[in-house]
């Protein structure tokens, strides 16, 4: 039966040999491995090659870059220099001699410098060029030698005869070479790049003498005053840039080229003629770079436009991969790729190319091709020799394995007498060993088993030995909560007789235990069940309690520490928990004793403080009287105006304590020790020795007024002589001279009051608080309210004058006697037809009584009156254009100083236009300043209207330059006045013929917005709505850019800005 069912076995399921077990997947192994191996290989070389050839390209980008720099600044420095010099006045722009020597000095000096020459606005010219290699061009001329130099003039105003000599060795002119007729240098490239943007430039790329060479000229115009005097430039060879971009050697057939952003063709490393020869009916043109011969270089230029399609958006390095159809190729097809990077290179003064690097992948890659294909056929014969050695060590190890199988298919009948076959390999030896040795190890086993039972009884008992010597009760509980084992001092911190049974508590600390109970710490509060650290501990939780206390039956308590820690089984479930305790009552009373301690010094410590604070306090406000006193002294001592000294009863001089404000008569002379004769005249001096004797004699204060000259003045002073010791007594010095003067004075004046009365144009009368008139002196300089018969004194004013007039004036009389101050007030009323304007006066004359003055102030009122038109005139005329009648610069300024103030506070944007009229020095120059005038004045008024805001302000900023201010404006905003002022300007349809983007006046603007704040001034505002100005100049005018134009800051951070 057996037998039939291991038969149908084997025919039921699916069964596969060992043998193909072994080989097969040890097979697959092998060539995957070796498969992986050579394309990782292959990967990683390839990534290599890419890698160096990017780092390559990253190299001699840098040395372009580089090469470039120092090529194209040097003109431009030089153009700078030389401008300076001769806006300086060092030159006049018609002294073409001076030129002449100037130009054959820096010739001689700057190995770089080839050409360089100057054209006056009249079209004077000069130039000189150096190591010229020219054609024959005319009857006349001649072939010069490499190194030869040579002056091109024209002294007449254009058009005129240019004429070039040879210089000779002392730098004269010498034969003629060359002459032209009528021939104007204004016309030339290089004067009308230089006019169109009136800064310094490059002119674009022309051809010179003969197809294969190239040139652009750097210019500048330079100016005399504010007039412009004439133009600069330097003439540059672009074959100087294709022989050193052919010299960098950086791979053996990589190529480097430069192009114009139109895809024109400038220079290249292979030096190819990059103009197109002239045909019939066109002028010699710069090649495409798509369009040349060279297959690198037009591979290169498609790759770019077919994926950028518009050169101008390639803004930074770009690194790509391409393959060149027209490349001619004997390798394999990896060799037609080529590794390439394209930068774009700018200067400040308008360059904008594109620099491209390319290296052929086989420069890179000449050994790759050769280590493949050996690495194929090697790993061909390693394949062939594992598969052969697989198969051998697959025979070899399967005989001893089918003789296992019989030994254990006897084994399974019941034959236990097992004849294993022997065999080297060890794991098979061994499982032969096994077979035989099985029945052995069973018994064995048994054996075992008891041994290890008896060794466990011996180690438990062992540890309850361990756990009773522990000075900490230790209780294990099972899973039901009964209580397994517990240790001598865990019975007795419970008080359990020591042969109890264990297993008679449950959970060990559970109060129904007749011995003890258990409570929370420091309270009657018996602990909760559920709350037990046990009971917690076989719920999973790891516990540590120290609010636990021990209540005995028998009487007595302690606190205990309890730490539970459930145990786990081998399958993750809680089998057992374990209980520590610890007696720590003495513990506990030693940290309630050490606090209660603590408390008490805090307090002792506190008290202390505060004693010594109230200390320190009261010692502080004794400091501050004596301080305050002493300054009260001083203070007083420096207030005093009198001459205070101290002397002795016989005129010693003791001390001066304070000068006051008494001119001494020799200060030289009052030193310690010093009598009174010493610096005073003989009399006084012995009238003031009696009034001191007398002074201590009678302990009364003596009193003398004398007059005495210091320096040639004659004064008046009072003496008063206290006496302040039986032997010394004090001088007070102080000067009447104007208490002299003032009674003289009064006694003169009194004699005039009466005339000075009758004299005075003003209205004047005395009252009391309540109004009542107590005297009244009228005035013809005025009309009075009063009727010419009625006499006021003893009335109220009340009945004599308007209501509301008595009624102000006795608020002001009250005011004026409660604060003792003047009160002055103006008024006006009604009088026969026409309007009197007042000032009234209320001065206190007594505790209850004032004086009014009134005077007639219409003159007066007037002239106040005109003044503030006159002043209004002025201010409107100081902040407006005379032209325009916009705001001038002036007020603009003002105005933007303000309004940042402002919006700083509110954090609100500020936004500013700039906008220039295009070409407006052509218009000028066309229809007249004149009609220039008129139109300045036109787009003024247009920009005053397109303006929506009270707080916005349109200013002409200089020339045909306009600014318009806008407050709580941003950018979107900004830019939509700006769209609606180039919309009311195209209406204005004003006729520009010399205008090269539109047939009428147009205007380029420039857009700015911030938010005021401390760390910026509106110099920034102004700094980016001019950069953005020149932005819109640049792009080609009648435009609005606002600042960033497109966030790129890298563009923002070029040299242009």
């Amino acid at each position: 039966m057996k037998n039939l069912q291991r038969i149908l076995l084997q025919y039921i399921t699916y069964t596969v040999p060992l043998q193909t077990v072994l080989v097969v997947p040890f097979l697959v192994q092998v060539m995957g491995i070796v498969g992986l191996v050579a394309y990782v290989s292959y990967r990683n070389d390839q990534q290599a090659v890419q890698a160096l050839a990017y780092a390559l390209t990253n190299e001699v980008a840098e040395r372009v870059s580089d090469r470039l720099n120092t090529y194209l600044q040097a003109p431009h420095q030089f153009l700078t220099m030389s401008r300076v010099d001769l806006e300086q006045g060092s030159l006049s722009p018609d002294d073409l001699d001076g030129f002449e020597r100037r130009f054959y000095r820096q010739l001689q000096e700057l190995d770089w410098l080839r050409s360089v020459h100057f054209t006056n606005t009249q079209g004077k010219y000069i130039g000189l060029f150096q190591r010229v290699n020219r054609l024959e061009r005319s009857p006349g001329s001649s072939t010069l030698s490499q190194d030869s130099q040579v002056v091109a003039r024209m002294d007449t105003p254009a058009p005129g005869t240019l004429q070039e000599h040879v210089i000779d060795a002392s730098g004269h002119p010498a034969r003629r070479i060359y002459r032209q007729d009528q021939w104007d240098p204004r016309t030339q490239p290089w004067y009308r790049t230089a006019m169109e943007g009136y800064a310094a430039g490059w002119t674009p790329i022309y051809s010179g003498l003969g197809a294969s060479m190239s040139s652009l000229t750097a210019v500048t115009p330079v100016y005399k005053g504010n007039r412009l005097a004439g133009v600069l430039g330097v003439d540059l060879e672009v074959e100087q840039i294709s022989s050193f971009l052919k010299g960098l050697n950086f791979s053996s057939s990589g190529q480097v080229f430069l192009m114009e952003r139109s895809g024109s063709l400038i220079a290249t490393s292979t030096q190819e003629a990059t103009f197109v020869p002239p045909s019939e009916g066109n002028r010699t043109s710069l090649m495409a770079a798509i369009d040349s011969p060279d297959p690198v270089i037009h591979g290169a230029t498609r790759h770019l436009v077919q994926q950028w399609g518009n050169l101008n958006r390639i803004q930074k390095p770009q690194t790509f991969t391409f393959a060149s159809d027209r490349a001619a190729s004997s390798g394999p097809m990896l060799d037609r790729r080529y590794f390439a990077q394209a930068f774009p290179y700018r200067d400040r003064y308008g360059l904008d190319w594109l620099v491209v690097v390319v290296i052929p992948a086989h420069d890179l890659t000449g050994g790759l091709y050769e280590n493949i294909r050996q690495t194929v056929i090697w790993t061909g014969f390693a394949l062939l020799g594992a598969i052969a050695l697989g198969v051998c060590t697959t025979r070899w190890i399967m005989q001893p394995i089918l003789g296992l199988r019989d030994s254990a298919n006897r084994m399974a009948q019941g034959e236990f007498d097992l004849n294993v076959p022997s065999t080297p390999i060890l794991e098979l030896r061994q499982l032969a060993f096994s077979f035989r040795e099985m029945a052995n190890q069973v018994q064995l086993s048994l054996y075992e088993m008891q041994a290890l039972n008896a060794d466990l009884n011996e180690s438990r008992a062992n540890l309850e030995k361990f756990l009773d010597s522990i000075p900490v009760g230790v209780i294990v509980h099972n899973a039901d909560g009964a209580v397994a084992y517990l240790n001598r001092a865990a019975k007795g911190v419970l008080g359990l007789a020591s042969a109890m049974d264990p297993s008679a508590e449950t959970f060990g600390m559970v109060s129904q235990n007749i011995v003890y109970d258990l409570y929370r710490t420091s309270s009657q509060q018996l602990y909760p069940p559920q709350s037990l650290p046990a009971v917690r501990a076989l719920k999973g939780e790891q516990v540590v309690e120290e609010d636990v206390e021990i209540h005995w039956k028998g009487g007595g308590r302690i606190q205990v520490e309890v730490l539970a820690t459930p145990i786990l089984s081998k399958d993750g479930r809680i089998s057992h928990a374990i209980v520590a305790l610890q007696d720590i009552t003495t513990r506990k009373e030693a940290a309630r004793v050490l606090a209660s301690y603590n408390r008490r010094l805090e307090e002792q410590v506190q008290r202390r403080t505060l004693a010594l604070e109230q200390q320190i306090q009261e010692r502080q406000q004794i400091a501050a009287t004596l301080h305050q006193r002493e300054t009260t002294l001083r203070a007083i001592l420096s207030a005093i105006p009198d001459l205070l000294v101290r002397l002795k009863s016989d005129g010693t001089y003791i001390e001066r304590l304070s000068d006051g404000e008494v001119r001494v008569l020799k200060t030289d002379s009052m030193m310690q020790g010093q009598k009174l004769h010493e610096y005073l005249p003989v009399a006084i001096a012995e009238s003031r020795l009696r009034l001191i004797q007398r002074a201590i004699a009678t302990g009364t204060v003596q009193i003398d007024e004398y007059q005495i000259e210091v320096v040639n003045d004659r004064r008046d002073e009072e003496v008063r002589i206290v006496k302040t010791a039986e032997d010394e007594v004090l001088i007070i010095v102080r000067d009447i001279s104007d208490r002299k003067r003032m009674e003289r004075a009064l006694q003169q004046s009194e004699a005039h009051n009466r005339a000075i009365l009758t004299a005075i144009p003003d209205l004047m009368f005395r009252t009391r608080r309540d109004g009542t008139y107590l005297g009244y002196v009228k005035t013809n300089a005025l009309t009075d309210l009063l009727p010419e018969d009625f006499d006021p004194i003893g009335r109220n004013l009340s009945e004599s004058l308007p209501p509301d007039v008595a009624k102000r004036h006795l608020h002001y009389i009250t005011q004026a006697l409660d604060t003792g101050q003047l009160q002055v007030y103006e008024q006006e009323h009604c009088i026969e037809g026409g309007v009197q304007y007042e000032e009234v006066r209320i001065m206190p004359c007594g505790p209850d009584e004032v004086l009014f003055l009134i005077r007639d102030i219409g003159d007066r009122k007037r002239i106040e009156q005109e003044l503030r038109c006159a002043n209004l005139r002025l201010e409107q005329l100081a902040q407006t254009d005379g032209l325009t009648q916009v705001a001038n610069r002036r007020h603009f300024d003002s105005r933007l100083q303000q309004e940042w103030q402002t919006l700083s506070q509110e954090k609100e944007p500020l936004s500013l236009i700039l906008f220039d009229v295009d070409y407006f020095k052509f218009y000028n120059d066309e229809y007249g300043h004149q009609a220039g005038d008129l139109c300045l004045i036109k787009i003024a008024a247009a920009a005053g209207q397109i303006i929506r805001h009270p707080t916005d302000l349109v200013a002409r900023y200089g020339g045909e330059e306009f600014a318009i201010i806008l407050p709580r404006t941003d950018v979107p905003g900004a830019i939509r006045v700006a769209e609606r002022l180039r919309d009311a300007i195209q209406h204005l349809a004003i006729p520009h013929a010399q205008s090269k983007v539109s047939a009428s006046i147009t205007v380029s603007i420039g857009i700015s917005a911030l938010v005021p704040s401390p760390q910026t001034s509106p110099d920034n505002l102004l700094t980016q709505a001019d950069q953005a100005l020149y932005l819109a100049k640049q792009q080609g005018r009648d435009r609005a850019i606002e600042f960033p134009r497109w966030g790129d800051r890298n563009y923002l951070s070029q040299p242009n800005f």
